[in-house]
């Protein structure tokens, strides 16, 4: 999935969203697994240089004690920011179906309309949640020597750096958005 976001995007600028992993009539799928350990990142190009919040379209509730939360990367990989601890946002069966969104951690961050950067997702929970997106069953290859989906396993929360080039390419592709 080719992330959307660029200034030549107006539909995201539209909903009011700095960035978005996708248009949203684009996902096909509510239930993509988002395992336990592993780190899903979405490359995107924002339309807005100031962000507030992060958010995802959640699937189904999980359960557990966490921690569950986004975060912002640099395309090189290195963590900008991240927002508070969203456990209670991703086990509330009330949210299905949903979009959750966190707070970013001090508040705001400026990120530059004319850079790439990754949106992440971790959550470890004993009964995992589903994440709205894309099933595709196809590892996107680098593309014009971007990559753009990656995943990680083996974490307990968001680390501080990833290295895209030798991060795992899923076969599917998860509805991240900023704003």
């Amino acid at each position: 999935m080719v992330s959307y976001g660029g200034s030549s995007d107006p539909m995201t600028a539209r909903l009011g969203l700095a960035a978005q992993t996708m248009q949203p009539e684009l996902i096909n799928n509510s239930n993509l697994g988002l395992a336990s350990g592993v780190v899903a990142y979405q490359l995107v190009r924002p339309v807005l240089s100031t962000i507030t919040r992060l958010g995802l379209l959640l699937g189904a509730a999980g359960a557990g004690a966490g921690p569950c939360r986004l975060g912002v990367y640099s395309e090189a990989g290195v963590q900008l920011v991240t927002t508070a601890d969203m456990t209670t946002a991703f086990t509330t069966a009330g949210n299905n179906g949903k979009t959750i969104e966190g707070l970013l951690s001090g508040g705001t961050f400026a990120w530059s309309t004319s850079a790439n950067y990754y949106i992440a997702a971790v959550c470890l929970l004993a009964s995992q949640p589903t994440i709205g997106g894309q099933l595709s069953g196809v590892a996107l290859p680098p593309i014009n020597g971007h990559i753009p989906n990656a995943n990680q396993s083996g974490q307990t929360d968001l680390p501080a750096s990833f290295n895209p080039a030798t991060a795992g390419t899923p076969g599917a592709s998860f509805y991240f958005y900023a704003r």
